[in-house]
C-alpha cells in the first residue's frame, strides 16, 4: 500500500466519525439562529377573540361558539369584557331561535325550549349587571322587543307586556309597529283590563300612523279596533266604524276582513239570517284558504251551533280542520267539532276530540282564538251532561281534562272533581254490591275473586282521591266556612270508605278541633268514635262518645251514640255488660225522650240483644215483646222475633231440667203440671216468633238480605219446626221440616231437617216414611261435596253423618 492510499484511508476515517456528531452541532446553530432572527408573538386582545368566537355562531357551529364563549368568559375579570360576552350570547341565542321561527308572537312562530327562552333573558340581565348599556339607551328598543318575545316564550305575558311598553318608551318616536306588536300581545293574553288598553294603542295608531305609506298597519289598526268594539258589546258603535270605513283600508289586505265585521256585527245585534247570508256569500267569493276563509267558516259553526244544526256546523269546522293546521284557528276547529259530536251523543268520540284539543292547547296556550276558560267551560258543561246520565266513569275523564287546564286556586273546578270521585266510588260500591247479592249462593271462581279484588282497588283508589280533593278544596277555599267544613268532612268520610280509618281518625280530629262550639262538631265526635270502634279501639271510641254525650246529650247525635257506645262496652276485654246495660236503660228510663223515636226503638232492641247474649232470657223475652209489638214494622223486627223466639225456646231448657229434677218425685205433682203448662205456653210463644220472624224476613227481597238476615231465617226455619215437635205436633212439624229441606236442599241444614223428618214419622209411627226420609238425606249426603258440608254452622263431618243415617237404618225401626 502506497502513501497516499494511507493517508486517504485515514481521512476517510475521520470523516465517518465524526460525520453525525457535526450535523447535531450544525441543526443547534440553525435553530439559535431562527429564534434569534423571527418576529415577536402579538397576544391577540379581547375583541379579537371575541371575534373569532363569533365567526362560529355566524357559520352555524352554535356548540362550539358557546363553548368556546363560556371560556373566554372564565378568562377575564372585566366587568366591560364579561358584559361584552353576556350581550354577545344573547344576540347570538336571539339571532338562532329568529332564524328557526321560535321567537316571536304571530301564529307562525313555534315554540323552543324554555330554557333558550331563559337564557336569553338571564344573559341580557347579566349583560346589564355589568354595565352593558342604560335602561334608557336607545338602542335598547331592540333588548327590549328580544326579552318581551322571550317572556311570550314562557308564557309569563304580564312581564312580556312590561318589555314591549319599555321598547315604546325609549324608542324616542312613534313606530307603528312596536304599537302593533303591543296591542296583539294584550289582545291574545287578555289580562285584566285588556280592552281599554288595546283601544288607547289602536286610537295613537289610527291618529299617527302614516295611512298612504303604511297602509298595513293603518288598516290593522282599524279592524282590529271593529273586533273590540264587537267584543265589547257595542255593535252599533262597531256598525257606525264600518260604515265609514276609508277607501284605503278596503283597498289594502283587510278590506275583505272589513265585508266580515260588518257580518260579525248584524250578527250580534241579533239579526242571524242576515248575518249568515252576508257570511256564505262572502265565502263563495273567497279564494284564498287564509285567516278570512278560517273566520268566516268558524263563525258559520257558531252560528249553525247556536240553533243546533250540528252536523252542519261541524262542516264548517271540518273546513277549518282541513285548510288550517298549525294555525291558531285549528284549534278553535278542534273545539267546535268536539261540542258538535258532543251535542250528538256520541261521547267516547267527543272525548277522543276534547282529547286532542287540549294537546293542542298545551302546545299553543297564547293562541288568538281558543283560551282556557273557553275550554274548561266547555269541559264543565261536558261532564255535567255525563253526570246527568250517571255515566260518573266518562264523566271522570272529562274532569281530569279540566284539571289539567283549571288554574290551581279554581275552587269550583276542584270540588267538580272531588264529587266526581265519590260519585263513582259510589257507584262502583253498589255494582259491587248488586253482583254480591246476585251471586251469592253461586261458587266463587278464581276469575270471580280476581274481580272482586280489582272492584275493591278501584274503589279505594277514588274514595282516596275523593278525600284528597275535598281537602284540597278546603284548603284553595278555606274563606269560605261552609265549603270548608262540608269538605273536610266529606274528606274524612271518604277515607274511612276507602279502608283508611288512621287518615280518618286523623281528619276527624282536625275537624273536631277547629269547629268547636258548632253543631258540626257533635255529628264529627260520632264520626270519630265510631272509626275508633272500627279499629278495635274501644276504649278511644268510649271516650269521645262521652265526649259527644257531655257536650250534646240531647243532640241527634248524643242519641245515635248510645247503642255503638253500648256495643263497645260489650266488644272490650273484658266485656263490660253493666256499662253497656246502664247506658241503654237510661234512655227508656228519660222521660225526655219520645218511645216512637229511633233513638229509644234503638236503645230497646239493642237492650234486648244485650240480655240475650248474656242469658239473661226473661229481660230478653221483656224488653224484646215489648219492642215487637211497638215497632211491628220495624225493619230489623224479624231479628228481634228470632230473638225472642229464641229466648222462650232456652227458657224451655230450664223448665226440662226442672222437670227432671222432680220426675221421681210424687209429692211434686202439682208443681209438674204447673212447669208443663209453662213448658207448653214457652214453646207455643217461641214456635209464634218464630213464625214472625219467617214472615218479615220473606218480606226483604232475597238479594237484599245479608248474611245475618239469612242465617237468622234458616234457623226461624229449624227452631219453629222443633218447637212443634216439642209441642208433640209432629204433623205439622214435618211439614216445616220438609219446607226447610226443600229450601236449604245440598245443606248441612237440609240433612238437619231430614233427620227431624226421621223422627217425626217415627213418632207418628209411620216407618215406612221414616225409612224414605232417611234414604233421601243418605242420597243427599252422597251428592254433598266436602266444601258444602263445612260450610255451616253445623260442625258435623261426612263420617259423623254417616255414621248417624247408619245407626238410625240398624235400629230395625222400619
Amino acid at each position: 500500500m502506497t502513501e497516499n492510499q494511507e493517508q486517504l484511508s485515514f481521512r476517510q476515517a475521520i470523516s465517518g466519525k465524526w460525520q453525525v456528531p457535526l450535523f447535531i452541532v450544525s441543526m443547534l446553530l440553525f435553530v439559535v439562529t431562527l429564534l434569534v432572527i423571527r418576529p415577536k408573538t402579538v397576544e391577540p386582545t379581547f375583541d379579537e377573540k371575541l371575534e373569532d368566537v363569533v365567526a362560529l355562531a355566524e357559520s352555524n357551529h352554535y356548540d362550539d361558539f358557546y363553548a368556546q364563549l363560556n371560556l373566554l368568559k372564565d378568562e377575564t375579570k372585566d366587568r366591560g369584557e364579561l358584559a361584552k360576552i353576556y350581550s354577545t350570547a344573547a344576540e347570538t341565542r336571539v339571532g338562532e331561535l329568529k332564524e328557526n321561527y321560535e321567537l316571536g308572537i304571530g301564529p307562525s312562530i313555534h315554540r323552543s325550549a324554555r330554557q333558550n327562552y331563559e337564557n336569553i333573558i338571564g344573559d341580557y340581565q347579566q349583560a346589564f349587571k355589568y354595565g352593558w348599556m342604560e335602561a334608557d339607551d336607545p338602542r335598547m328598543k331592540s333588548v327590549y322587543t328580544n326579552v318581551a318575545f322571550a317572556y311570550w316564550g314562557l308564557g309569563q305575558t304580564d312581564e312580556a307586556i312590561e318589555m314591549s311598553r319599555r321598547a315604546i318608551d325609549v324608542a324616542g318616536q312613534y313606530e307603528s309597529s312596536l304599537y302593533r306588536r303591543l296591542a296583539t300581545m294584550y289582545l291574545t293574553a287578555m289580562p285584566e283590563g285588556y280592552q281599554d288598553l288595546v283601544m288607547s294603542l289602536l286610537d295613537t295608531m289610527l291618529a299617527d300612523t302614516d295611512k298612504e305609506n303604511d297602509t298595513e298597519n293603518y288598516a290593522w289598526a282599524f279592524v282590529k279596533k271593529v273586533e273590540v268594539l264587537i267584543s265589547q258589546g257595542n255593535e252599533s258603535q262597531a256598525q257606525s266604524l264600518l260604515n265609514s270605513v276609508e277607501e284605503v283600508v278596503l283597498k289594502s289586505s283587510f278590506g275583505e276582513m272589513v265585508e266580515f265585521l260588518r257580518a260579525v256585527a248584524v250578527r250580534k245585534s241579533g239579526d242571524i239570517d242576515t248575518a249568515e247570508k252576508m257570511l256564505r256569500e262572502l265565502l263563495s267569493r273567497l279564494k284564498d284558504r287564509g285567516d278570512i276563509y278560517a273566520q268566516l267558516c268558524l263563525e258559520l259553526g257558531e252560528i249553525n251551533y247556536n240553533q243546533y244544526r250540528y252536523q252542519e256546523s261541524q262542516n264548517f269546522y271540518n273546513m277549518v280542520i282541513d285548510t288550517q293546521l298549525g294555525k291558531d284557528w285549528y284549534l278553535a276547529a278542534m273545539l267546535g267539532t268536539a261540542e258538535c259530536i258532543r251535542m250528538q251523543y256520541r261521547y267516547p268520540e267527543a272525548i277522543a276530540r276534547y282529547r286532542d284539543t287540549l294537546d293542542l292547547y298545551h302546545k299553543s296556550p297564547l293562541n288568538r282564538c281558543v283560551k282556557a276558560e273557553r275550554i274548561q267551560s266547555s269541559l264543565a258543561k261536558f261532564s255535567d251532561t255525563l253526570t246527568e246520565i250517571k255515566d260518573y266513569n266518562e264523566a271522570l275523564t272529562v274532569l281530569e281534562m279540566e284539571q289539567e287546564i283549571a288554574a290551581e286556586n279554581d275552587v269550583d273546578a276542584a270540588y267538580r272533581y272531588a264529587i266526581s270521585h265519590h260519585r263513582l266510588a259510589d257507584e262502583l260500591i253498589a255494582e259491587y254490591e248488586r253482583v254480591q247479592r246476585d251471586t251469592a249462593d253461586v261458587e266463587e271462581t278464581e276469575q270471580d275473586q280476581l274481580w272482586n279484588q280489582q272492584q275493591a282497588d278501584l274503589i279505594e283508589k277514588h274514595f282516596t282521591m275523593a278525600a284528597e280533593q275535598y281537602l284540597r278544596v278546603a284548603r284553595i277555599g278555606i274563606k269560605d266556612n261552609q265549603l270548608y267544613g262540608r269538605c273536610v268532612r266529606e274528606a274524612a268520610i271518604c277515607y274511612d270508605s276507602a279502608g283508611n280509618p288512621e287518615a280518618a281518625i286523623e281528619v276527624w280530629k282536625r275537624f273536631v278541633e277547629e269547629w268547636e262550639g258548632t253543631s258540626e262538631r257533635a255529628d264529627a265526635l260520632f264520626r270519630l268514635a265510631q272509626t275508633y270502634q272500627s279499629l278495635g279501639q274501644f276504649d278511644e271510641a268510649i271516650r269521645y262518645f262521652k265526649i259527644l254525650r257531655e257536650e250534646n246529650p240531647r243532640s241527634p247525635a248524643g242519641f245515635k251514640a248510645i247503642v255503638p257506645m253500648s256495643q263497645c262496652y260489650i266488644s272490650m276485654e273484658p266485656p263490660d255488660y253493666k256499662g253497656a246495660e246502664a247506658i241503654l236503660q237510661s234512655v227508656l228510663d228519660n222521660e225526655a225522650i219520645n218511645p216512637d223515636s229511633p233513638f229509644f226503638r234503638e236503645a230497646m232492641l239493642e237492650l234486648g240483644q244485650l240480655y240475650y247474649h248474656v242469658g239473661d232470657y226473661p229481660s230478653a223475652i221483656s224488653c224484646l215483646t215489648n219492642a215487637i209489638s211497638r215497632y211491628p214494622d220495624d225493619p230489623s223486627i224479624g231479628k228481634a222475633m228470632f230473638l225472642a223466639g229464641d229466648s222462650y225456646r232456652k227458657r224451655c231448657e230450664v223448665v226440662n231440667d226442672r222437670l227432671k229434677e222432680i220426675e221421681n218425685d210424687p209429692t211434686a205433682r202439682i208443681n209438674r203440671d204447673k212447669l208443663l203448662d209453662l213448658r207448653r205456653e214457652m214453646l207455643m210463644s217461641a214456635r209464634d216468633y218464630f213464625a214472625g220472624a219467617i214472615k218479615s224476613y220473606n218480606k226483604i227481597p232475597e238479594d237484599q238480605r245479608d248474611r245475618r238476615d239469612r242465617i237468622y231465617l234458616k234457623h226461624s226455619w229449624l227452631y219453629q219446626a222443633d218447637s212443634l215437635f216439642d209441642l208433640g205436633e209432629y204433623r205439622q212439624a214435618v211439614d216445616l221440616y220438609e219446607q226447610a229441606a226443600l229450601r236449604y236442599q245440598m245443606t248441612p241444614t237440609a240433612l238437619m231437617a231430614l233427620v227431624q223428618v226421621v223422627n217425626c214419622h217415627i213418632k207418628l209411627g209411620n216407618p215406612r216414611a221414616a225409612s224414605s226420609a232417611n234414604s233421601r238425606a243418605v242420597s243427599q249426603l252422597a251428592r254433598m261435596g266436602d266444601k258444602e258440608l263445612m260450610d255451616s254452622e253445623i260442625a258435623l263431618r261426612r263420617e259423623d253423618w254417616e255414621q248417624w243415617f247408619d245407626w238410625a237404618d240398624n235400629l230395625g225401626l222400619w
